[in-house]
């Protein structure tokens, strides 16, 4: 029996499809909204910085290799994404799709182009929200922030307004879209892909039993990661290795400059999701060195789950919506103080050895599943 695919399913996100360097949430969703029977087509919008003179160009349409359809949308200082007499000739694109026999639902992963959500076609919106987007603004001007950080927060009140279903990757982000908008979000935190972690016989390389290896895996940005705090700690414990796995973003610190010079710390390229796994059993903590600040609060790290699948330990700072996994053997989470961090490590280290420890973490991290969290937004979104 065939299945009839009527459903066409718009994702709006902050960047073309493969700018970024880590497969985040949205494109597991887009992945998993591909796969569904009756999906006919999955439509990928997003805005890219371009000239001024670009503004009133045509978005650019093409299909990816996954199926997916990409526009992007030429946009300057925002103006686009935010504005709605910018977005009509986005949305009568999107009009000429229109078709009595198909099903079209919105869905929004990122605050803009709020005006589409006015078009009469949705069979429903969904809001599902992964980032503290309003303080995600950073740059050498402080006033153009401040306008942006305004913006963001006015097309996100929009959203949350019209959307009919709203989901939050953390505890303080569902609380932030109650008090934006007085909306209530079911809280989905991210999970972790089950499929890379499966016990593989990995042999370890010479860094683990020779001395312990701190490792972070996920995207090295100075707006976000106390490269200080690395810095002092690596200074401190010589005798430890420390291992980053990730893209460095934009500007970087002096902190950043002087860490990755220490002959006991690695700085190592993105490798690709199958492979994470592989670079994690030669840690010995999976540690999260977050800073202390209103955009980290937001925070539910992609890494967390991948670091219990793994059989590790973790360590953390900074990201207060982790807190309620504290569990000895499993999770510390400190203060960003130097000395307070390599005293939760050290106590990590000298408690992780025990086989109930290892089934523990990996028991919390099956218990976070992908494909188990995908299915619930699916299937409540369509409630």
């Amino acid at each position: 029996m065939c299945i009839e695919k009527n459903e066409v399913h718009v994702i709006i996100a902050p960047s073309p499809w493969n700018e970024d360097p880590i497969t985040y949430r949205r494109h597991r969703l887009a992945n998993f909204i591909n796969n569904q029977d009756k999906t006919k087509r999955v439509i990928w919008i997003s805005p890219m910085n371009t000239e001024i003179s670009s503004l009133f160009k045509d978005p650019e349409i093409r299909s990816l290799e996954n199926g997916i359809l990409q526009v992007t949308v030429n946009d300057w200082k925002s103006i686009v994404k935010h504005f709605p007499f910018f977005q009509k000739k986005l949305s009568n694109q999107i009009m000429k799709m229109k078709n009595e026999q198909v099903q079209f639902y919105l869905w929004y992963t990122y605050p803009a182009f709020a005006y589409l959500s006015t078009l009469p076609i949705w069979q429903t919106i969904i809001y599902d929200c992964s980032d503290h987007w309003e303080k995600s603004e950073k740059s050498d001007n402080l006033i153009m922030d401040r306008i942006k950080r305004k913006m963001i927060g006015e097309t996100e009140k929009k959203i949350i307004h019209a959307a009919n279903s709203c989901f939050a990757s953390s505890i303080f982000l569902q609380k932030h879209l109650y008090e934006s908008a007085k909306k209530q979000a079911i809280l989905i935190e991210n999970g972790v892909d089950l499929s890379y972690f499966d016990n593989k016989d990995i042999n370890s390389n010479s860094y683990r039993g020779e001395m312990p290896v701190l490792g972070f895996v996920g995207g090295l940005k100075p707006w976000k990661i106390d490269f200080l705090l690395l810095l002092d700690m690596a200074k401190k414990k010589m005798d430890w290795k420390f291992i980053l796995i990730g893209a460095t973003y934009g500007k970087m610190n002096k902190a950043f400059e002087q860490l990755e010079k220490l002959p006991n710390v690695s700085v190592l390229e993105p490798v690709a999701l199958a492979d994470v796994s592989i670079y994690m059993k030669e840690f010995s903590i999976g540690i999260m060195p977050y800073l202390e600040n209103e955009y980290n609060q937001g925070v539910f790290p992609l890494k967390f789950f991948e670091y219990l699948a793994s059989g590790l330990p973790v360590v953390g700072c900074g990201l207060p919506s982790t807190e309620h996994y504290v569990e000895t053997g499993i999770y510390e989470h400190v203060q960003n103080k130097t000395d307070i961090f390599i005293n939760a490590c050290e106590k990590v280290l000298n408690n992780q050895n025990t086989n109930a420890s290892a089934d523990r973490r990996k028991y919390v991290a099956k218990e976070s599943g992908w494909d188990r969290k995908l299915h619930f937004i699916w299937n409540e979104s369509r409630k």
